[in-house]
């Protein structure tokens, strides 16, 4: 477990950017009606993610992803390490992409309640 010190020494780290949050809205955390899988990511947020094609989605191609391997933490409490992915989700190219974070993010979903950070 990483503590509040650890976690502080860690993101001032020099070698790494400035952290960024997100305000969780109810469909980041699985309880909202629809059950969405994942966190979306803004649009604003995406230049801190890799790079997608979005012009490579289609109705017989709607999603395109990459792999990520995230390290999950509530508050200064590290929950773990995952494989997850990056994905732009266009439903069938019936709307604009959307882009969020899926897989293996139970540990952090499954406490998260709408407006956590």
């Amino acid at each position: 477990m990483m503590n509040d010190e650890h976690l502080l020494n860690f993101i001032n780290d020099p070698a790494w950017d400035s952290p960024f949050f997100k305000r969780l809205a109810n469909n980041d955390t699985g309880n909202a009606p629809g059950h969405q899988g994942g966190i979306v990511v803004p649009m604003e947020l995406r230049q801190y993610f890799p790079e997608l094609d979005q012009g490579r989605t289609s109705p017989a191609t709607p999603t395109v992803d990459r792999r990520l391997v995230a390290e999950l933490f509530d508050g200064g409490s590290f929950l773990g390490q995952c494989a997850t992915r990056y994905q732009f989700q266009t439903w069938r190219g019936d709307r604009s992409a959307e882009s969020r974070i899926t897989g293996g993010l139970g540990p952090l979903r499954n406490r998260a309640h709408d407006g956590d950070l």
